[in-house]
């Protein structure tokens, strides 16, 4: 069975094609018009039949909907969507209502606990914003904080100012700089750094620090502590939370 996976976030939408556990093709698509994303996606599959579909998104109802519609013309399935809860193997959530946390913070933490289910983990997600959650070994939600991405924290200071020309491929390198524009984009990535660097510290090496997201990378290159990059932690939380069932959707 073909399983189409689905992150549609604010920037990209990213998605992999699994058949036994096994990722047969993946893959990242700029946001655009819904119809132009959905044609590259059946462009990338090229005629690989889909026969099971999930997908997670931080955008607008309406958004979803039209996706979900386009995938089903496409496709002939319809992705499921999860509904976070409180209680879910690995993973308690108290103080707050999971959906009020972001779809893509609780699977991403359900992706970590199925990877380290009796540790501590820090998740890092560093895509338009950048967000840190922490879920103690006993798999309690111990909260989290979000800033702006590396990509937004530049935007915000360029569109903001008259002279300065946001450039169209970013150097984001992690030290002093002389001209303004590097410096802009030095400061966005140390102070993203050390922010995580910060917080992993108070857990005196106690913890372990997972990244993930579309800045991930980068950041992972950067930091002086110890790192693991999951490219989908995201999408693995999504096959926790609706594990496939076995029968093909017509």
């Amino acid at each position: 069975m073909n399983i189409l996976d689905i992150d549609a976030g604010n920037t990209r939408l990213k998605w992999r094609l699994q058949s036994k556990g096994n990722t047969k093709a993946s893959g990242a698509i700029q946001n655009a018009a819904i119809k132009v994303m959905v044609t590259s996606l059946v462009e990338s599959l090229d005629g690989i039949p889909v026969h099971f579909s999930r997908m997670s998104s931080v955008r607008s109802s309406e958004v979803i909907e039209n996706i979900c519609a386009k995938i089903k013309d496409a496709f002939g399935v319809t992705p499921r969507l999860p509904d976070p809860i409180a209680e879910t193997p690995g993973l308690t959530v108290r103080n707050v209502n999971p959906h009020r946390l972001g779809c893509d913070r609780w699977l991403a933490m359900l992706g970590a606990r199925a990877l380290y289910p009796d540790q501590a983990v820090m998740i890092v997600d560093s895509g338009t914003a950048l967000t840190l959650d922490v879920v103690g070994a006993n798999g309690i939600f111990q909260g989290g904080l979000i800033c702006p991405g590396l990509n937004t924290m530049l935007r915000s200071v360029t569109e903001s100012t008259d002279l300065l020309v946001l450039p169209d491929v970013p150097k984001f390198e992690r030290g002093l700089a002389f001209p303004s524009l590097q410096a802009i984009q030095n400061g966005s990535l140390s102070m993203a750094a050390a922010l995580i660097e910060k917080e992993v510290e108070r857990y005196s090496g106690s913890i372990r620090l997972l990244l993930c997201g579309g800045d991930a990378r980068l950041l992972a290159e950067c930091l002086t502590i110890p790192v693991e990059y999951y490219k989908d932690l995201v999408l693995d939380g999504l096959a926790v939370a609706i594990p496939a069932g076995e029968e093909k959707e017509e």
